[in-house]
This record gives structure tokens, sequence and C-alpha cells, in this order.
């Protein structure tokens, strides 16, 4: 007996996706039953004897296909499209005219993904009564299916996995005639769910290349204060477990509760971010520590009359001005910059990191739960735009100026059901959300108090005023500066001395790596050289090939000088990684893209080689 489309469909379905097909059966089950349907779908036949559905909707009626055939459209549609490299990924909005989809399946090569977001389950069911979509199911390509009421709570944390640095430059978006008109709430929250993974993508790039220049400068200028400084593992033998950390953050609701902090002095481990010293120390309140890890930090906003002492919970890669301004206790995380781990290597230290989470205040929130502080007090925390405000008063600017906020992402609130935040403050809340909800997980003795007093919910922590958490928490009396004088720098006079000498080796190797870069260089251009001359000589070209690969191991070898150059040279990097997937049709092409590459990446690679040791010479002189 000849199976019904709907049942060609379900079966191509149950075989590409078995994982959802119960589902698939079970809301097809109640979608029969439902009496009340929000649209009337009616298939049609179009004048190309295609199958189109007509929606009829609140007296309107909307085509999702041209009544007078479909491909005249869609040949139109494609004709617009820019050159398709392999591995684009197009997101598309509807299923209600698969015919697009076929048109994507037939013409282009099988690296090219598709995403579909159905946002009417009326419609994905009357596609798979009405339409054969079995051919695209059984499609060799990568298709995935998202369907409203079906599989659509999986849909962020699938663009979260498919969405990366290397690819989101490749990404075509494509909303199916009137589904904007028909969903159009759902339509925009899909195309701004995939735009705002790509502009989080496309941030960590510019912040990755932003600080790529500094990064090595940072680390540089910052080595030697890591010889006499010390890290954050030494804190768990000094600092007693009995009392509350208070982490204090800029956010513009410290303006509430700032001075509720004199009454925790001497009871608590107070350690304030960056942005939140002014404040402070102008309301007559010196916490016991302050952090700051931004390596394009501005001065000015901790220049204020005896921060230069406060003990400072750094990074090497924080503004080097700001360390150098800095002249008490300085303490450090790991980061994994092999040239610093190589001075606690070759002294026999363990060198510990923290769970940074992308800013200053998880940082320092990591750091007090690292040391064992099982209760910790959050403070101006309000990762959002408390009253259209970014900060604090007295930490930019003495009065905090308000912002728009129409477009802001809104999250639930401590004291209002929902507050507008920013895309970093978002991320910086989810990391809370995760990392607290992972402590409990697995059992973790761990108290958060979120005492902000305004701003986003942190999930698991208890809301309580500030007044109230010191009454509560702050009962024991502590000097943390005494605790602090029991600890010696990590490193003794014997080990100084062995990572200074090691510290001025560094010059010589960012010395080599430029003369190889040089040798590299050239190599590239007989690549090139050999690409243009016509018929080819393959045996030569496979033999600058292997001279090119032995020069980049080469290279490489000097790990510890390797990685800070090549940290600063994340443009470069990320040009070779988003052209990985360009198509090329020949050898020819394939070497003329391979010199392109390779003459661009090492003439960066010997630019900065020359620059960082120049700066190494300046700043190792120990």
């Amino acid at each position: 007996m000849k199976k019904t489309i709907f049942e060609r469909n379900l079966v191509a379905w149950e075989q590409r996706f078995p994982e959802n097909s119960v589902e698939i059966n079970k809301k097809w089950n109640e979608y029969q039953n439902k009496k009340n349907k929000e649209l009337q779908i009616l298939p049609q036949v179009s004048g190309d004897e295609s199958i189109i559905l007509k929606v009829c909707q609140k007296g309107r009626e909307l085509f999702l296909g041209g009544k007078r055939g479909n491909k005249a459209l869609i040949d139109l549609w494609l004709e617009g499209l820019e050159e398709i490299q392999p591995f684009t990924f197009f997101y598309i909005v509807g299923l209600g005219n698969p015919e697009y989809i076929k048109a994507l399946d037939e013409k282009y090569d099988k690296n090219v993904q598709i995403l579909i977001y159905e946002p009417c389950i009326d419609i994905f069911y009357n596609v798979l009564e009405n339409i054969d979509i079995s051919t695209i199911l059984k499609s060799e390509r990568t298709i995935l299916f998202f369907v409203d009421g079906i599989n659509d709570k999986l849909i962020n944390y699938s663009l979260g996995q498919l969405i990366t640095a290397e690819n989101f430059s490749y990404i075509k978006t494509f909303i199916l005639p009137n589904y904007e008109k028909l969903f159009t709430t759902k339509t925009l929250n899909f195309v701004k769910m995939v735009r705002r993974k790509c502009d989080t993508e496309k941030v960590g790039i510019n912040t990755s290349i932003r600080f790529a220049n500094v990064n090595a400068e940072n680390i540089l200028c910052n080595a030697k204060y890591v010889i006499k400084g010390y890290k954050t593992r030494q804190f768990v033998d000094v600092i007693p477990r009995n009392i509350p950390a208070i982490i204090v953050a800029a956010g513009p609701s410290l303006n509430k509760n700032i001075l509720e902090l004199k009454k925790a002095k001497g009871r608590a481990f107070i350690i304030a971010v960056d942005t939140a010293i002014k404040p402070l120390l102008n309301a007559g309140i010196i916490p016991d520590m302050y952090a700051v890890v931004d390596g394009k930090k501005p001065l000015h906003l901790v220049q204020i009359d005896g921060a230069e002492k406060i003990p400072l919970l750094t990074s090497v890669s924080a503004s080097h001005a700001l360390l150098e301004y800095h002249k008490g206790m300085k303490v450090f995380y790991n980061e994994g910059y092999p040239i610093i781990n190589k001075m606690f290597e070759i002294n026999g230290k363990s060198f510990e990191t923290v769970p940074c989470g992308g800013s200053v205040a998880t940082s320092a929130f990591a750091f007090a739960y690292m040391i064992g502080l099982n209760r910790i007090i959050l403070v101006g925390q309000d990762l959002a735009l408390t009253g259209n405000k970014t900060h604090a008063d007295g930490t930019f600017e003495e009065k905090a100026n308000e912002i728009d906020t129409s477009d802001a992402i809104m999250v639930e609130g401590n004291e209002e059901k929902l507050v507008p935040t920013r895309s970093d403050f978002k991320i910086y809340l989810d990391w809370y959300n995760y990392f607290i909800k992972g402590c409990l997980d697995a059992g973790v003795d761990l108290h958060v108090i979120n005492a902000t007093e305004g701003g986003a919910k942190i999930d698991n922590t208890k809301i309580m005023r500030l007044k109230d958490a010191i009454t509560q928490e702050c009962t024991k009396e502590v000097n943390i500066q005494e605790c602090m004088k029991k600890m010696s720098t990590v490193f003794d006079m014997t080990e100084q001395e062995r990572a200074s000498q090691y510290l001025k080796k560094i010059p010589e190797g960012l010395h080599s790596i430029k003369t190889t870069a040089n040798e590299l260089e050239k190599t590239y251009k007989k690549l090139q050289k050999i690409t243009t001359a016509g018929n080819m000589d393959l045996r030569a070209y496979q033999k600058v090939l292997c001279r090119i690969k032995k020069l980049t191991k080469q290279v490489e070898k000097n790990k510890e000088c390797y990685e800070l150059i090549s940290d600063s040279l994340k443009v470069a990097d990320y040009i070779l990684k988003s052209e990985q997937h360009l198509k090329v049709n020949s050898y020819e092409e394939e070497g003329k893209e391979i010199a392109r590459q390779g003459l661009l990446y090492t003439q960066l690679l010997k630019q900065c080689a020359g620059l960082l040791e120049d700066l190494a010479e300046e700043q190792l002189k120990i």
C-alpha cells in the first residue's frame, strides 16, 4: 500500500532524528485533538502545481509561497545571495515553504549547513501532512530542525555550541515570506538570539585583538613584580575560616549602602574591585585588598592617596602602569603564561590559578572561595543597569551619568521583577549562576549572600540588606593585615636570583625567533614564486612546504617566547582561522593562498619579535 505524504515524512524523520520521534508523534496526537487552533491553515495548489500553504489569521490571508509558483521567487532569492563559501551556515526562520530548503540543498556544496526554526507547530504538522520533505530529511548535509513546542528549548544551547569565532562571519539568516507578519515576536527573538551569539563571539575576538598588543607588554613589564610577589595559595594558611569575605563591586547600588561597610571593617576580609577603590576611600573605608585584572585599566581610576599601599590581587597581564604605581603587596594567580610558569618550574614551586569568570569581581569572588572562605557577601554587584547607570557615583565620574536602556537585555532582579543589563554583565551573571550551582551540586558548603540591594538576581544566593548581613555574619574580630604579615614572598633570595637570570635570557629567545621568521618569510616568497610561474613544479612545491614546516617548528621550539609573541598576533591568527574554509580548486590556488597567508603571518611575527626584543631588553634588566 502506497504511503501517504505524512507517513513518508515521518519515516524519514524517525530515521534522521530518532531521539525526538516519540515527541513528534505525541505532539501530533495532541495537535489532531486540539479543537481551537490559533491559525487556520489550508493547502493550496500554486500556478506551477506545487503545494503552498495559506494561513488565515485574524481576518487576513497570508501565503507562505507564491500563488503563481515558487520557482521564480526562489531563483530571484538565490541570485541575490553573495558567493556562498563551504561551511556557510544558513539560519532560516520557517519551514512553511520547504522549496527554499530544497533549492539550497540542490545548489550548494554539502558542507553548507542549514538550521531551520519553525515558530508554529500547526504549520509544522501541515507541512508534514501536505508537502513531501523526505528528500530534505535524507540529505547528506547537516540540517537541523527546531520546532516551537517540540524542541525549541534546545535552541539557545545549540546556538552556543554551533556559533564560534571561526564561523560566525559565515552565518546567513533568512526569514521565509510572511513569517515576520505572522510571528513577529518569535521571529525577532530568534534572529536576535543568533545575532547576540555572533556579537558575543565578535566581542571575544575584538577583546583578544584589543588586548593582544598590550598583553605581551604588560607581561614583560610585570614579570619582575612576580619575583618579589606572593601567590593566592599562601592565603589558605593565614586567613581564618570563621570570618566572611565581602566582595565590593562598583555597581550603581553601592551608593545605597557603602557606609554600612564601616561596621564590617575588622570583622571580615573586605576585597574591593578596582573601580570601587575611590568611592570606598572617599567614604573613609580602607578595604583589606583590592583587585585589578584589566590589561587596559586606566590608572586614574585608582589614583587616590592610600590606594598604592593596599594589598593588590592582580594578574601578570594587568595594566603595567597601574602595577608600577602600586607599592604594596602584590598577589598573583596563574593565567597560563609559559614565561611566568617557567619561573616557578625552575624553582620547583607550584603556581595556582583561580577560575576568573571574565571580570575583576568574579576573580575576587573566586579568590575568596579558593582560599577557603565559604561565607561570601556581595555588595555593589548589580550586574545590571540599575537606575539606568553602569556604575556607582565616584567611579568614572563624580556623579554617574544615566544611559539609554531601551534596547537592553532584561533579566530577573533582586528588588524588581525585571532589570536591564548589557551583554558583558549578563556573561558575568551567568558565570555566578553556573559557579555557585556547581559548588552546591558538588556538596560544597558555600553560602553566598547578595547584599547589593538592587540589580540582577544571582541564583542560589540569599538576598539581604547589607546591614542585616553584617550583623548576622561579621561576628568575629580579625586583623587581616596582621594575618598577611605572616607570609613571606613566594621566592626566597636564592630563588629570586634564579628567576631573574632566567628572565634576562628572554631577549635572546626573541631575537632567535626574529631570525627564523626572516628565513620563513624568504621561504614563503619562494613558494609564491613557484605557484605563479606557470606549469608548477610539484616536487619543488612539496620541498618548500617541508622547509616551511621545519622552520615553523623551529619558531615554536622556544615555547615561552613564542607564546609571548603569538598572544600579540591575534589579528593574523583570526584571519587565518576565518579563512580556513575558503574554497580553492587547484594546487596552484592552494599554494598561492598558503603563501599569501604565510607572508602576512611571518611579516607580523618578525615585526612583533623585534618589538618585544627591544621591550624585554629594557624591562628585564633586573
